[in-house]
């Protein structure tokens, strides 16, 4: 977390609601008070909001607003993993492998499930099942179907990731 986020009372430049949407509290030459703040990042898909010439996430201004101060080592994540979708109750705090294992299934994946790939060199179990603890790839098995190493995967993520696991 950058500590520019600590050293501010964000309580004194904007409210929020419980979309999560900021308004400036106060009016100066460039906008109005009760105005919405900031913009979308096209680049980043996040929300943010310039304040003092420094652009911030709006996601971890609002969760510092709704459910207070972030611990030193970790970050907001979203939920159901919107990166748009900055209301209180969809925030919440994570480490950084806590966030990894919150991710959707990646677009190149090529077997439809997150965490099974097809390994042509096993023709009697070709489907592979592997996880994550801590960053590290984990071989969780071969399996003879693809359904089979799913549920291998599934019942891995439920039981070492929690509330952070995402199928």
């Amino acid at each position: 977390m950058r500590k520019e986020y600590l050293s501010i009372d964000w309580s004194e430049v904007f409210d929020v609601d419980f979309e999560g949407k900021l308004y400036w509290k106060h009016q100066n030459h460039k906008r109005c008070k009760d105005e919405i703040a900031g913009s979308f990042n096209t680049s980043t898909g996040y929300w943010v909001v310039k304040y003092k010439s420094v652009i911030y996430q709006q996601h971890t201004i609002v969760y510092i607003l709704c459910k207070g101060k972030i611990p030193e080592g970790f970050t907001v994540d979203h939920i159901d993993t919107d990166k748009t979708n900055n209301a209180p109750s969809n925030l919440r705090i994570a480490t950084k492998a806590q966030q990894l294992q919150n991710r959707n299934i990646s677009n190149r994946n090529t077997s439809g499930y997150k965490g099974v790939s097809f390994n042509q060199k096993l023709p009697l179990t070709p489907w592979r099942a592997r996880g994550y603890i801590n960053c590290k790839s984990i071989e969780l098995g071969c399996c003879s179907t693809i359904e089979e190493a799913n549920k291998l995967c599934i019942e891995f993520r439920e039981k070492i990731h929690g509330e952070f696991a995402r199928h």
